[in-house]
């Protein structure tokens, strides 16, 4: 299975304009975290755009751990809108990232070659105007564990520089720390035979 822990994205969500004989290509980037946050982006472009000719995007999604890809050309030619926009995400190598284009057209038509010269360029500015950053993932891990264990278990984050979010006692501690992926690991390899330990991504 791939290594999801640090991926390439957008820095920032960003917008573009990009004009070709009388048509307006608006570029919109978006960090996304899922395909229902891309379907709302877009639904609230088409809300923003009623006038607009064309909403077309595409976007690259690490979602359970699996690669999504995904484009549309909402009614332009095949493959000469949702793959030019696809095309600049996988050469920028960014993922949780959707990028759309909204045309408003001007009246004279730009062929295939042109629509496809259009978008690719859009999609390229909008996400040069959007510069890139790698994400680290991190994860909320809450170790359970008898008052015992509770002084090896401080010391060790102690001496790990891992910051405790929270602390709880009842019959069990229970305590809530923020890590990333390499620290995840060393905890459970000291202390996963002897303590319970879950983690969920952040």
């Amino acid at each position: 299975m791939p290594d999801f822990t640090e991926f390439l994205t957008i820095k920032r969500n960003s917008e573009s304009l990009f004009k070709d004989k009388g048509s307006k290509h608006f570029g919109y980037s978006f960090r996304i975290n899922s395909r229902e946050e891309a379907k709302s982006i877009i639904n609230q472009l088409r809300i923003e755009n009623p006038k607009c000719n064309h909403v077309c995007y595409a976007y690259r999604l690490i979602e359970n751990e699996q690669v999504i890809e995904f484009s549309t050309d909402d009614g332009e030619p095949s493959n000469s809108a949702g793959a030019p926009i696809l095309g600049q995400l996988k050469s920028k190598k960014h993922f949780n990232t959707l990028v759309a284009v909204v045309r408003y057209f001007g009246g004279t038509k730009l062929g295939v070659s042109g629509l496809i010269n259009a978008y690719k360029t859009t999609a390229a500015d909008v996400l040069e105007l959007s510069d890139s950053m790698t994400y680290s993932v991190t994860y909320i891990v809450t170790i359970s564990l008898d008052s015992k264990m509770l002084g090896t278990i401080l010391s060790f984050l102690s001496r790990q520089d891992i910051s405790i979010i929270n602390q709880t006692y009842s019959n069990l501690h229970e305590i809530t720390v923020h890590t990333n992926s390499s620290e995840l690991e060393r905890i459970k390899t000291k202390f996963g035979t002897i303590v319970q330990i879950k983690w969920e991504k952040n």
